[in-house]
């Protein structure tokens, strides 16, 4: 009906509302699935972050350290036995070349083993430098590949008007910069492969390898006891290089420094770091939610006909103010929800009926169609999975991912709730300030009755069946009967009818009166149609719509006892 009072102009060669709808929508609907996407990294982000926020994810590192710590002290009780120098001056002085060679191999050692790291520790930030640029290198491509798409979708429009594509749009890529650092790099990182080990074996693990090596047979030349102090000193310089690695740094994943650097992090800085991501993903919410409010718009526009329509009818509709209006729908919400959420995981939807009417007090609480309701009900389901929010529960701390159906993620919660696809536009036809929904049955009646019988453009019969059900005699002579009456200068109107409001108020050009006889066998339907100027048709219509001649004579001269202006005769 709305799509049938828009001009031919304004329908844009459409069949139908809903395929002009897509087309008007599109670049919007566009953007949402651009801003989804956004969603959907920054909720990873919050969630990684949420994890680490846990009370399980905190003791798991606490229990690490303990066991490090444990591990720590096994290891410093298993330290060496000290074993003394060698003191025979002879067998010192015998020793002394080849004591010295394992000096001054003792000494290259750690110098190659810093190198090793160091040269490691380029090798994965060049490998990592490849990977970035080799990411923006493929996203360059695909955008290309977008443009060429873009290209080819409105080259028809620019042909149309015999405009030059170039000249409105155009794309300059040179990769040749990125193409010639990737070259680098990769040149880098064989660089520092080969460095580290290669087939000539001149690579540091290759000189740590011979040197290693030499040292063995070195110390095999030795007395015993100048072995056994060698032995001791390689077996104390072992113990030292892995209580170092027990210890390690905050860049050594699983030793004690690094597991108490998280801990550290947790108290002092992650919250701040969870806020502002949750900040971004607010930001993106309300741009989401804003573009919903575009699509509302475009729906509102539409019906802009219909309102202009409805006001040439100001006389008639003086008293029965009818209004259409837009707005966003909760659509399948609480099931959706409880496609993700167990009702039967402790938390503050446990049980049933008792997790659904939470969530529908929840909903009911906030206004879902405006951005403030839309903020506020997010942070409200989310507090509420996140801390128990039952009487009996004092706010415990919940874990989200223990209350969620197997085969579901927190991100496909997440995504769920702050996708917004549960608000979708919606039509309202409104009686004043009353939707449809708050209407009685006989005020929702008539109001859809009005607004078929004034908006309807076609002009193919209509036919009405009882009309004037839950609707009292004076609505129905003050409403009904004045529209239907309207409606009869462009089409046929077919009413049945008991209400003789209808059939005489409404002027009838035929009626039908239809009658049946119950036989033994069978029953046996009349008809019998005319004017209200013919006798039979004039003498049925009193029997049945007004209940016998005498008795609208009794109501008629009962009336009379009261004198009643010309007005309220309606003369």
């Amino acid at each position: 009906m709305i799509f049938s009072h828009l001009s031919a102009s304004d329908k844009l060669g459409k069949n139908n509302l809903d395929e002009l709808i897509e087309i008007q929508s599109e670049i919007i609907n566009d953007d949402i699935e651009e801003i989804k996407g956004k969603l959907q990294n920054v909720n990873k982000k919050i969630i990684e972050l949420e994890k680490k926020n846990s009370e399980s994810y905190r003791k798991a590192i606490e229990e690490r350290i303990k066991e490090k710590d444990n591990e720590l002290k096994a290891h410093d009780a298993a330290k060496p036995t000290p074993v003394e120098a060698p003191t025979d001056e002879t067998a010192i002085e015998k020793n002394k070349a080849v004591t010295n060679r394992i000096s001054a191999i003792r000494e290259r050692l750690p110098a190659l083993n810093d190198e090793i790291d160091k040269t490691q520790k380029s090798l994965a930030a060049t490998k990592i430098d490849i990977a970035e640029v080799e990411k923006v290198i493929q996203t360059i491509g695909s955008f290309e590949r977008q443009f060429d798409n873009l290209k080819s979708e409105i080259q028809p429009i620019f042909d149309k008007h015999s405009l030059i594509l170039k000249d409105s749009i155009s794309l300059t890529i040179n990769k040749e910069p990125l193409a010639s650092l990737l070259k680098t790099k990769q040149d880098q990182s064989i660089t520092f492969n080969q460095a580290i080990t290669n087939e000539e074996n001149t690579g540091f693990l290759d000189k740590k390898e011979v040197l290693n090596k030499e040292l063995l047979q070195l110390q095999e030349k030795l007395d015993e006891q100048s072995r056994a102090y060698q032995k001791f000193l390689d077996a104390k310089k072992a113990w030292e290089e892995k209580r170092k690695i027990i210890i390690g740094s905050e860049d050594k994943e699983g030793s004690i420094t690094a597991l108490k650097s998280q801990i550290s992090y947790i108290e002092k800085l992650l919250i701040i770091d969870l806020n502002k991501v949750k900040e971004g993903r607010k930001a993106l919410t309300i741009e989401l939610f804003k573009k919903k409010e575009e699509i509302i718009l475009l729906y509102k526009k539409l019906f802009d006909p219909i309102t202009a329509f409805i006001q040439n009818y100001g006389t008639l509709l003086s008293e029965y103010k009818i209004e259409l209006d837009v707005d966003l729908k909760i659509i399948g919400l609480i099931e959706k929800f409880f496609d993700h959420v167990s009702l039967g995981s402790k938390g503050s939807f446990i049980g049933n009926p008792a997790g659904i009417e939470k969530l529908n007090h929840i909903i009911e609480n906030h206004a879902l169609d405006s951005l403030e309701g839309i903020l506020s009900f997010l942070d409200d389901i989310i507090l509420n999975l996140q801390t128990d929010q039952r009487e009996d529960q004092k706010k415990a701390k919940r874990e989200m991912d223990t209350q969620l159906k197997k085969g579901y993620s927190v991100l496909d919660l997440y995504t769920y709730l702050f996708n917004l696809d549960y608000l979708e536009p919606e039509y309202k036809l409104k009686l004043g300030e009353k939707n449809l929904a708050e209407l009685s049955p006989g005020e929702r009646g008539a109001l859809l009755l009005i607004f078929y019988l004034t908006l309807d453009q076609n002009d193919i019969p209509l036919v009405i069946d009882q009309p004037e059900e839950n609707l009292d005699n004076q609505s129905v002579f003050r409403i009904l009967v004045q529209f239907i009456k309207k409606a009869k200068e462009k089409r046929q109107i077919i009413i049945v009818t008991h209400n003789p409001n209808l059939a005489v108020a409404c002027n009838a050009e035929q009626i039908v009166q239809v009658s049946m006889t119950k036989e033994e066998n069978e029953n046996l339907i009349s008809f019998i149609s005319g004017s209200l100027e013919n006798p039979i048709i004039n003498s049925a219509v009193i029997d049945i719509l007004e209940g016998t001649y005498p008795a609208l004579n009794t109501r008629t001269n009962t009336y009379k006892v009261i004198e009643r202006t010309t007005q309220e005769m309606g003369i």
